[in-house]
């Protein structure tokens, strides 16, 4: 009975996604949807963005633009089975240790909620740099400066991005 009753979770859910009512952000709105549907969101997405007001101003605001519609994209796409969170922000002058521990805290937190896959969404290139110790949960992609693109580019590009982020987060799901 209970794989019936998923099912026919996943049929409702998959009509309340059709007509665009069924998002999970970090909203008053979407808590509750989520409250109410808690055990089949099983994916978070936080994405990190670095903050600089030193020489790196432009780039930080830039990476924040692309990181932050990235993310948003990809929550649409997924509608009912992930959360998206507000963004993680640090300081670039911060040492990449204290970032760490701010992400591991995070993940301990997430964990304890029964999130069975976390994921931390980037542009910031100091990521790239331990991948390694993070494993899948780091979804690191190149920024795109969005600013200097016209609009009939801006929306290809950004798909083309969101479909490679995809390919990893199903694979995730699929183990």
């Amino acid at each position: 009975m209970f794989r019936n009753m998923k099912k026919w979770y996943y049929i409702v859910a998959f009509h309340i996604v059709r007509r665009g009512v069924f998002k999970m952000k970090w909203n008053g709105k979407d808590i509750e949807l989520y409250i109410g549907a808690k055990e089949y969101v099983d994916t978070v997405i936080i994405p990190l963005i670095g903050v600089s007001f030193k020489e790196m101003i432009r780039q930080s605001a830039s990476t924040n633009e692309f990181t932050t519609i990235l993310s948003q994209q990809i929550e649409q796409q997924f509608k009912g089975r992930v959360m998206l969170l507000p963004p993680l922000t640090y300081s670039n002058e911060w040492i990449m240790e204290e970032k760490i521990q701010l992400l591991l805290q995070w993940k301990e937190t997430l964990m304890v909620e029964n999130f069975k896959h976390i994921f931390f969404l980037t542009s910031d290139i100091d990521w790239k740099s331990i991948e390694g110790q993070l494993g899948d949960e780091l979804l690191w992609t190149n920024s795109i400066p969005l600013e200097h693109l016209d609009e009939k580019y801006k929306q290809p590009m950004m798909d083309e991005q969101v479909k490679k982020i995809l390919k990893v987060i199903i694979n995730q799901w699929n183990k």
